[in-house]
């Protein structure tokens, strides 16, 4: 993954929980201090890592911290290092998610080797859809879960999220 995301989960941490909590992640997660770098690329093993650490440190499931980083991602973050390109995502929810690969896309031009997820949402009724996640990277079901959570705060809006499991 791409040091933007260590950016975010190191503003995360340090919002909430101070410096020294970070210098405590990387040494649980064995990795050196380090300026990560947003546009260079690194292996998602030390995104883990941190992750695994965070959830250690903070004595809690990875899949609960994955969960609050995606909606701190979408809902601080993002809005100040994307701002201009989430406004062209789109002005509701169900916007926004259709447009979600096209901003993948243009996110693309940015990445080298950037291998987005893929989202497809589908109208149910005028207050339902669907929403569907594809990833070739395991495990961030729960970050995406965040930041379907965030969507309200972005929007104003109300919304009831379900999650439902599919196998492939």
């Amino acid at each position: 993954m791409y040091g933007l995301i260590h950016c975010a989960l190191r503003n995360m941490v340090l919002e909430t929980q101070g410096e020294d909590f970070w210098q405590s992640i990387l040494l649980s997660a064995n990795i050196e201090p380090d300026v990560f770098l947003s546009m260079r690329s690194y292996n998602d093993s030390i995104t883990m890592a941190l992750v695994a650490a965070t959830a250690e440190n903070m004595n809690r499931e990875i899949d609960d911290v994955l969960e609050l980083f995606g909606h701190y991602w979408l809902t601080v973050f993002a809005p100040t290092d994307y701002g201009s390109l989430l406004d062209l995502a789109g002005n509701e929810p169900f916007e926004f998610l259709q447009n979600l690969n096209k901003l993948h896309e243009r996110i693309s031009a940015s990445f080298i080797d950037f291998r987005p997820p893929v989202f497809d949402i589908f109208r149910i009724s005028d207050d339902c859809s669907e929403f569907h996640y594809r990833s070739s990277r395991k495990g961030l079901t729960p970050f995406v879960t965040g930041t379907l959570k965030g969507l309200p705060t972005i929007f104003n809006t109300n919304m009831t999220i379900e999650k439902k499991q599919t196998v492939e």
